[in-house]
């Protein structure tokens, strides 16, 4: 911002950057003081600030409260009918839920008649993500993946712009919690042609139909617990 055009402490010469801290893993109530701060630098007393924080606050929480809805009543209406099916997006927020990211890919099951669900709208809180696993989206996409492998009408597509950093261990690991269930994983560029996604959209439900009918007559067996050891001092017990 110029000179010309700042107000307040932005008036001062040259930019002055404003970076509160936003530690979110606290809840989002626990960033209300350092954006109290930051506007009290813009020049906002403070019971204006405060009421503001508290007015985005409830919207927040309504938000997701009305998405959790959302999600379990897509569950509800699926239970009620067993030959239903739901396809649940997997991504980081500006790759797989932005129009201008994910190439109408949800469009493409939803005019096929397959309900979709953002990871984001499931009830997670019970799952398990990954020992080790520090990113933050990276344990919401393995806990989503480890509800969806668990229900028999829940099917998984992830969403992806990159085959390195982050995502090329979370895709790998997203895959061992899938198992022998199916699952589609998209890899998305400015170059990713349309008429692919449809033939792997078309691919990905004709190999869901096929797998839902050999769990129908029992030629795949039904899914089981993976055993585990405990022990104690590091030692498996009897």
């Amino acid at each position: 911002m110029s000179d010309s055009t700042a107000a307040g402490p932005l008036s001062r010469r040259g930019t002055q950057l404003l970076t509160p801290l936003l530690d979110l893993s606290r809840g989002l109530a626990s960033a209300e003081e350092p954006l109290l701060e930051a506007a009290r630098r813009m020049g906002v007393v403070r019971p204006e600030a405060r009421a503001a924080f508290a007015a985005a606050l409830r919207r927040q929480r309504d938000c997701f409260a009305e998405m959790k809805a959302v999600g379990r009543r897509v569950l509800s209406e699926l239970q009620a009918d067993p030959e239903k099916l739901a396809v649940v997006i997997l991504s980081r927020p500006y790759s797989g839920f932005a129009e201008e990211a994910h190439m109408g890919i949800p469009h493409k099951f939803a005019s096929r008649g397959i309900p979709v669900i953002p990871l984001d709208f499931l009830d997670l809180d019970a799952e398990r993500s990954k020992r080790h696993m520090y990113w933050g989206m990276g344990k919401s996409i393995l806990k989503a993946a480890r509800a969806v492998e668990k229900h028999p009408q829940l099917f998984a597509t992830f969403i992806t712009n990159f085959s390195c950093g982050p995502d090329s261990f979370v895709i790998g690991y997203f895959r061992d919690i899938m198992g022998r269930k199916p699952s589609l994983t998209l890899e998305l560029d400015s170059h990713t042609a349309d008429a692919g996604l449809e033939t792997r959209v078309e691919a990905f439900l004709d190999i869901v139909k096929a797998y839902r009918q050999l769990l129908a007559r029992r030629l795949i067996p039904p899914r089981r617990a993976r055993a585990r050891v405990r022990g104690a001092e590091g030692r498996p017990s009897a």
